[in-house]
């Protein structure tokens, strides 16, 4: 079903374009103009690079930069004064622009919501707007007291506070206060819930912020053609990657990131005996002290064409990051018939199915993914099936084709 064409389907996503939920969210815009919806994207502070009906707030406005910055600043000022607090992303969401004084704001029939933080949006506005919100949840921060992923942490299941993420010892910190804030507004505001997997659906429906709503499961998808199946050999050759033994291959933007689940993955290649070549991609690697194994750091990989070559140079694709909503690379690793072996009870529990396309690992045992990672370096798994498989599922165009299935809903209702 094509959504009527006047239609009118504003994006709203803060980060930057080439990343992330950014990228996401391009992805899924670009979709959905082949479909004919009249899509358009706002970005706070950068546009796409090649301008398809995109837009950026701190450019619509001489003056937009400047309250973009201070909000940006107000937004993050909170969490400074927590001095023991982790290395990773809080959001309080407690401040926003106007964005109902913003002609593309007022053009749309629906607002689709991707990534708000940075000061873009405060949740308080999205009742007021009038509009039908549809609001894709990319990781687990619309229903937390403020932390994208809570990993161990089970406290946003009821109103949060000691936040770990924080190093507060406090009941009443500033977990519990965005908690407070988001239960006096999201649970009554007319918004049309997606999770980009089962995973993040069901821990968002543990939560008492959206227990008991309505939360349809949309997958994040990919270009499923730009990545294809690429002739070992010649990739290996490509990339300076020893032609004979099993490689196994690890990559995310930051690998050592604390819920990559970067000490599981060494413990498992430690406990190998046989000679493998360990092969990362991302902005960090692996030094050749860590591992008993012959170490290749490919560095930063970027585009299809590249990323479907190092697919192809490996056996295996070790991935057991600790919270992850969805797994895009995992799914293009799929898509070019690469097992996987990662943590189940996560998004990527959506993308492997055990035993055939990969290896589920019982989430947080360590000793399961070894046994994993045994199992996908021993069986001849079927790679023409992990393809195919991951090509019907994760599309990008069966993606967009669900949405422009939401957004008739939405305006019909």
């Amino acid at each position: 079903m094509h959504t009527d064409r006047r239609t009118k389907v504003l994006h709203i996503c803060a980060p930057i374009a080439s990343e992330g939920a950014g990228a996401a969210a391009v992805l899924t815009h670009e979709a959905l103009l082949r479909r004919g919806v009249d899509s358009r994207i706002l970005f706070l502070k950068e546009t796409a690079a090649d301008g398809t009906r995109s837009f950026s707030f701190a450019h619509l406005s001489r003056g937009n930069r400047i309250r973009q910055l201070v909000l940006s600043l107000l937004d993050r000022a909170p969490v400074l004064t927590y001095r023991h607090r982790e290395a990773r992303l809080f959001s309080p969401g407690l401040v926003g622009l106007a964005l109902e004084q913003v002609d593309l704001f007022r053009w749309a029939d629906v607002v689709h919501l991707h990534w708000i933080n940075h000061g873009f949006i405060n949740v308080r506005d999205i009742g007021r707007w009038q509009k039908p919100v549809v609001w894709t949840m990319r990781d687990m921060w619309a229903f937390t007291g403020g932390c994208h992923y809570s990993l161990n942490c089970d406290r946003y299941a009821r109103e949060c506070g000691r936040c770990p993420v924080l190093g507060s010892e406090s009941d009443s910190d500033l977990s519990r206060r965005v908690f407070a804030h988001k239960r006096a507004c999201l649970p009554s505001a007319p918004i049309h819930w997606v999770a980009i997997s089962r995973w993040l659906r069901d821990s968002a429906l543990r939560s008492s912020l959206l227990r008991g709503k309505e939360i349809r499961v949309i997958s994040s998808g990919i270009k499923t053609a730009a990545f294809t199946a690429v002739d070992s050999h010649s990739a290996r050759a490509a990339l300076g990657i020893p032609e004979q033994g099993r490689v196994v291959l690890l990559g995310a933007n930051n690998l050592r990131e604390k819920h990559k689940g970067f000490a599981v993955a060494l413990d498992a290649l430690r406990a190998t005996p046989d000679p493998l070549t360990v092969v990362t991609f991302g902005h960090t690697g692996i030094s050749a002290g860590e591992l008993p194994h012959r170490v290749v750091n490919l560095g930063y990989v970027n585009g299809p064409a590249a990323l479907s070559r190092v697919f192809g140079a490996a056996d295996v694709f070790l991935a057991p990051s600790l919270g992850e909503a969805f797994g895009k690379t995992f799914a293009e690793a799929q898509c070019c018939g690469l097992p996987v072996v990662c943590f189940s009870d996560s998004g990527p529990a959506d993308i492997v199915e055990h035993r055939k396309t990969g290896y589920l690992a019982v989430h947080g045992d360590g000793e399961d993914v070894r046994r994993g990672l045994g199992f996908a370096l021993s069986e001849n798994l079927d790679r023409r099936y992990i393809s195919q498989r991951a090509r019907k599922l994760f599309d990008i165009d069966t993606v967009a084709a669900e949405y422009s299935d939401l957004y008739e809903e939405c305006t019909r209702n």
